[in-house]
């Protein structure tokens, strides 16, 4: 029986998947690099500031944590691609303490790897969108590139963290050789990947399709979908706004991929509608949880009471109906970015309807003032 939840980095998604385990009467504490709005919600009971999620001393702390507290079967819950890799990587040390619910740490790589990832689609037949593989900065003229193009790391968090952004965008040769040079600067070529960059069509934005699932080996348990509709920055950005929504033409697709990768966990498949090629494209896989993880909850699929569920040995509704055009935003992100967002005349969208809020709940209102605090805080500073 799972007797307690660790959830591991406690932004938006680490906030509803502590009020989610909270639900079910379980001790929930949050450990995080750095402070959090997580740790000013009713559902923390114990906040522990931790090592950066990818270094050995993290591992160390966990132990410590599990001996000092006496811990047993608590469920460790990671919204961090550093922390997944880093805990599945150390396993065996963290067994005595901690229950997870996740893959090998050989399948995990594949995954957080973009340029694997790429690989095993195309092993799948499903679609990606045009993929320079090995681009040499002395190789251009080799190369017949389509226009506009994203040069991206294979890893994400890696690249984010050396560059500053999350990914490059070329319109020509010139800029294309510009951005390969400024990553030059910071990492190794082979770390990145450069794609077609899939663009908007009369005015309007590709769809950005999240399928979220819940897998055991290979097959998943229940499938949920959502869209990104307004983000900031105002391209390849977080997302500000989100709506449930069903494609029927992603169900398959995920579950190839999900099949082929021998998956275990939760996970979120992106895809992007490619106007081109007029079918959805891969673009990434994320190994836990997403940012919104809350629409899925609002909409019918509670994925962290289902995974609580299944290592309590219970039966869990497979195949969930969930409610579709269920709205979430951060009110904090979403005003001030659909106001840039009018002002450079940029397409965006409106919650209607039923609209679920990451940050204020009724009696849980501290983690979205904390988030506005510090976001103040940072304003000011700057």
């Amino acid at each position: 029986m799972v007797k307690g939840v660790l959830i591991i980095e406690g932004h938006v998604q680490g906030l509803s998947n502590a009020r989610s385990a909270a639900e079910l009467n379980l001790p929930v504490w949050v450990m995080h690099n750095g402070s959090c709005i997580t740790s000013h919600s009713h559902s923390c009971k114990k906040f522990i500031p931790c090592s950066p999620y990818g270094s050995p001393e993290f591992i160390e702390e966990l132990v410590k944590l599990g001996k000092q507290n006496r811990l047993k079967d608590w469920l460790i819950l990671p919204s961090n691609d550093y922390a997944v890799l880093n805990i599945a990587k150390n396993i065996k040390k963290l067994v005595p303490f901690y229950k997870t619910f996740s893959s090998s740490i050989e399948i995990l790589n594949t995954i957080v790897n973009k340029s694997k990832l790429m690989g095993l689609a195309i092993e799948s037949e499903i679609d990606i969108p045009k993929t320079y593989e090995e681009i040499q900065y002395n190789d251009f003229l080799e190369h017949d590139f389509t226009y506009p193009l994203l040069t991206r790391g294979i890893i994400g968090q890696d690249f984010y963290k050396r560059i500053g952004v999350k990914a490059l965008k070329s319109e020509n040769l010139k800029e294309l050789k510009l951005n390969l040079i400024r990553i030059t600067n910071h990492i190794d070529l082979s770390q990145s990947i450069t794609q077609e960059l899939i663009q908007t069509t009369n005015g309007q934005k590709s769809a950005t399709i999240s399928t979220c699932c819940l897998c055991v080996e290979g097959i998943i348990l229940n499938l949920w979908m959502g869209e990104k509709l307004n983000e900031h920055p105002i391209s390849y950005g977080t997302a500000t706004l989100a709506r449930s929504v069903k494609i029927k033409a992603l169900e398959e697709p995920a579950k190839k991929l999900i099949k082929a990768i021998n998956y275990t966990g939760i996970c979120e498949i992106e895809w992007l509608y490619n106007p081109k090629q007029r079918k959805y494209n891969l673009i990434e896989i994320n190994p836990r949880t997403w940012l919104w993880v809350e629409l899925a909850k609002a909409s019918g699929i509670d994925f962290i009471k289902d995974v609580i569920h299944i290592l309590n040995g219970e039966e869990i509704t497979k195949n969930k109906f969930y409610e579709n055009h269920v709205y979430w935003y951060n009110p904090i992100t979403y005003y001030p970015f659909k106001f840039f967002a009018i002002v450079k005349n940029i397409p965006n969208f409106s919650p209607k309807g039923k609209v679920v809020n990451a940050l204020f709940k009724k009696g849980d209102n501290k983690p979205g003032c904390a988030y506005l605090w510090t976001l103040l805080n940072i304003i000011k500073r700057r």
